[in-house]
């Protein structure tokens, strides 16, 4: 929820272009479903509905005139260590095992890229210093798992052979 900051406290009130934060709008609808899938397809669909029915409560809470844009801003800077913690933990079990498992090659460049073209449309369309660096630290983090994707690309094989 929190890395929407952006549509209610800049970009809707700043009448920004929606290529500034519809990609957001979709990411949120692919994510919220993915997390319905889930439980549904895990037999637990009365569980996917009160997920929904949650998140888009709160959602709607934090959309509203009733909570402070200072609040949703805290949120959005919290999303910045929780990103960094995941990547690096991630980083530390491919560094663990010599190699990056199932890792997607494909997801991963695509993230990294995603991250980089993100800080310059951020730049360009919002000049919101804090989601800048948020891509930032992004791109930092999957250039790191990229890196190791590169680096373990055929570890499994060579620990097949071995």
């Amino acid at each position: 929820l929190a890395h929407y900051r952006d549509v209610r406290t800049h970009s809707l009130p700043s009448s920004l272009p929606r290529s500034a934060w519809g990609e957001t709008l979709f990411v949120m609808v692919q994510t919220v479903s993915i997390g319905f899938l889930v439980q549904h397809f895990g037999g637990h669909t009365k569980r996917g509905l009160a997920f929904l029915l949650t998140y888009f409560a709160v959602l709607s809470l934090l959309l509203s005139s009733l909570t402070p844009a200072a609040v949703v801003t805290g949120l959005q800077a919290s999303n910045m260590p929780a990103v960094v913690i995941s990547r690096f933990l991630q980083a530390a079990t491919n560094y663990q095992n010599g190699h990056t498992g199932q890792l997607s090659a494909v997801t991963t460049i695509l993230l990294f890229a995603g991250s980089v073209a993100r800080i310059f449309t951020s730049i360009q369309e919002t000049g919101d210093s804090l989601l800048v660096l948020t891509y930032v630290v992004s791109s930092g983090c999957h250039a790191l798992l990229l890196g190791q994707l590169l680096y373990y690309w055929n570890a499994v094989d060579r620990l097949k052979k071995e």
